[in-house]
């Protein structure tokens, strides 16, 4: 399955394609942190992920770059 991807991903359009799933994904992401934020009493919050030190500042980087 990871080399069907992998392929899938040599062509331009597709990529394309990736990067704009993801950007909405990590929108999406964002605005339910917010949404949540609004509705609880949270004096703070902590995205958190086991592959990125800093998943904030990396998804930040992404919707900046893309």
């Amino acid at each position: 399955m990871e080399a069907e991807f992998l392929a899938w991903m040599t062509h331009e359009e597709h990529l394309h394609e990736y990067y704009e799933k993801t950007r909405t994904n990590i929108q999406l992401l964002l605005n339910w942190v917010a949404s949540v934020e609004k509705a609880l009493p949270l004096g703070r919050h902590f995205l958190w992920s086991e592959g990125e030190e800093n998943l904030e500042a990396r998804l930040d980087e992404i919707l900046a770059v893309h």
